[in-house]
């Protein structure tokens, strides 16, 4: 368990919260965010008091909207609603948060990473060609999944009726076929029937850095997961559903497809080109660790509130942040 060192005395989880930090899967990636951010900021970190806020539900505000301090930040996390809650604009001096459809610059409002869940231990990064798998999934067969599903059962019933039968065949797991592996040549792909209730943690690990390419379909709700900044931390080749236009993904090598059609033969291809797959996996790592880790969180986050800290206009004139 992971809970808020006791060297960050500026920052606690909202009493709104819907959890613990404990709880939290992100803690990994936050606490080491904090410790990159905490040292390039210097002294002036303490001059910012931060509150950690996660909760689903978009009705509940934040405890510490009412409380009085210039230099608030909230981290705004779990919400994967593209809306923003109405009081938070103007009540923090900036808010960081999940889930974003684009990059806002109005309001003090700023996207930030999912991260990778904390369970999701990191090893040593191999060449993508001394690697035991040509593609990965493991993951639960939830409504944003069904095209996935769809295309490599090689359905051809209308994806409208295809999702009814498939919530009829949920209630009896035994009559869905989960493991679609030998759709590729020395593959793991694998639906489960909940979230995390596949591969465990370790096994979950090993087999994704040991994989060239992993499938990462939409979460419940949104195309970006914690899936995606696992495989990217990895160096796994990433075959994604389209993706919110944010510095998080725009211009990045994570491959895009309209249609998890196009993305399987987008896989297949990586698969009989081994020159193109070293390319992605080559600029994966470099835009893991220029964009997306904690470090580089760390340095963006650092850079927005030195820019709204010397701002003169309102904080709708900062831009390329």
């Amino acid at each position: 368990m992971e809970v808020i060192p006791s060297r960050f005395k500026n920052i606690v989880m909202d009493n709104n919260s819907a959890y613990t930090f404990e709880q939290l899967n992100e803690t990994v990636f936050l606490i080491q965010f904090f410790d990159h951010l905490k040292e390039i900021l210097g002294n002036s970190f303490e001059e910012y008091q931060f509150y950690i806020y996660a909760n689903i539900d978009s009705t509940i505000l934040p405890d510490s909207l009412s409380i009085k301090n210039p230099k608030k930040v909230l981290l705004f996390l779990s919400n994967q609603n593209h809306e923003i809650n109405e009081g938070l604009p103007g009540n923090y001096f900036a808010v960081f948060k999940c889930h974003l459809p684009a990059d806002i610059v109005r309001e003090r409002i700023f996207h930030f990473p999912l991260g990778y869940v904390k369970d999701t231990k990191h090893h040593p990064v191999k060449k993508i060609e001394q690697r035991k798998y040509k593609v990965f999934f493991s993951g639960n067969l939830n409504k944003g999944r069904v095209s996935l599903y769809k295309v490599l059962s090689n359905s051809i019933i209308p994806d409208i009726i295809y999702g009814q039968l498939m919530k009829v065949f949920k209630r009896v797991p035994s009559l869905i076929k989960r493991d679609f592996s030998s759709r590729f040549p020395s593959s793991y792909v694998h639906f489960t029937n909940g979230f995390k209730k596949g591969l465990d943690s370790e096994a979950y690990s090993q087999i994704l850095y040991e994989s060239q390419i992993v499938l990462c379909p939409k979460g419940f709700l949104r195309a970006e997961t914690y899936r995606h900044f696992e495989a990217m931390r990895a160096g796994c080749v990433i075959i994604s559903e389209k993706l919110p236009n944010t510095y998080l993904y725009r211009d990045s090598p994570i491959i895009q497809t309209d249609t998890w059609k196009e993305g399987i033969a987008y896989a297949q291809k990586l698969i009989n080109d081994p020159v193109l797959l070293a390319h992605h996996h080559t600029e994966t790592l470099k835009w893991w660790a220029t964009v997306c880790n904690e470090l580089s969180t760390a340095r963006r986050v650092a850079e927005v509130l030195r820019s709204l800290n010397t701002a003169t206009t309102k904080p709708q004139a900062v831009k390329s942040l």
